[in-house]
């Protein structure tokens, strides 16, 4: 059994275990892998791409508003070191389109033009020399956080360790080595992520897009996105609004929607950023 066989096994039993069994075996049976003509595309773009990265692909082609037997899912599959905090994997086809976005988006980070960012000294200052391989959007669309592979580390750091973005405070830290280390801490970790307050709710309280999104779960949530925040349209990240996470609407879900204005909608759209109600 490989690192990916390994990961995706204690995934699943995460998930039964937290009474996401329904969540899983439907995500199971409407799932499939990236295509060899899209993983050909990767390796071309990321030669070093990590091999259990593209097992991954190979088992799941995205779980970010991804479209698999004509239904859309949004379905956790990754988590970080922040605590109790679920991730999507992307596709293969949105790694390729966002190939460009911390060149993009965070160059004056990397630059350390604010004094108040904190920046891992693993990770080069050098914006010209960036190469990053953007694989993972948090729950909230990608607002609050983001996971990446560095090719091009510092003088302290290494090829292939693992960044991870966390908005307000921001923040940018080597939280791994390597992916495969990466994965490692999320097993010892036991998918802490994967818990009956990120997967379950009662029905009335719940969204099923093949994962449960339990809203109960966002209106209990501390929410670190305070001032300009980073918001995630389908395919770009780093637009900035000055709004808040935290607003008061009425029993409906307030969000933002792709063409840049507040809607209100009973659910949420792919291209949206959940507004707490």
């Amino acid at each position: 059994m490989n690192t990916a066989e390994k990961y995706i096994a204690g995934l699943k039993k995460a998930y039964f275990d937290n009474n996401g069994k329904e969540s899983w075996e439907h995500f199971e049976k409407i799932k499939h892998g990236a295509s060899k003509e899209d993983i050909s595309k990767l390796k071309k773009l990321y030669p070093d791409i990590p091999e259990t990265l593209i097992n991954l692909l190979e088992y799941v082609d995205g779980t970010y508003w991804r479209e698999y037997a004509e239904e859309e899912i949004a379905f956790y599959f990754l988590g970080s070191d922040v605590e109790k905090y679920p991730y999507y994997i992307l596709s293969s086809k949105e790694i390729v389109e966002n190939q460009n976005i911390a060149i993009s988006y965070y160059s004056d980070y990397i630059e350390r033009k604010f004094e108040e960012v904190e920046i891992d000294k693993k990770i080069t200052n050098k914006v010209d020399a960036v190469k990053w391989l953007h694989f993972s959007d948090c729950m909230n669309n990608g607002g609050t956080s983001q996971l990446f592979i560095d090719f091009s580390p510092s003088t302290n750091g290494k090829a292939g360790q693992v960044i991870r973005f966390l908005h307000d405070p921001d923040e940018f830290k080597v939280i791994a080595d390597s992916f495969d280390i990466y994965l490692k801490m999320l097993i010892d970790n036991e998918y802490d992520f994967i818990n009956e307050d990120t997967i379950s709710a009662p029905k009335s309280e719940r969204w099923h897009v093949g994962a449960l999104i339990n809203f109960r779960w966002f209106n209990n949530m501390k929410s670190r996105m305070t001032g300009d925040c980073h918001v995630r349209f389908r395919g770009n990240v780093g637009v900035k609004f000055p709004c808040v996470t935290r607003l008061g609407v009425s029993p409906k879900i307030m969000i933002l929607s792709r063409h840049r204005h507040f809607s209100m909608l009973k659910k949420p759209t792919k291209d949206a950023i959940i507004m707490e109600s």
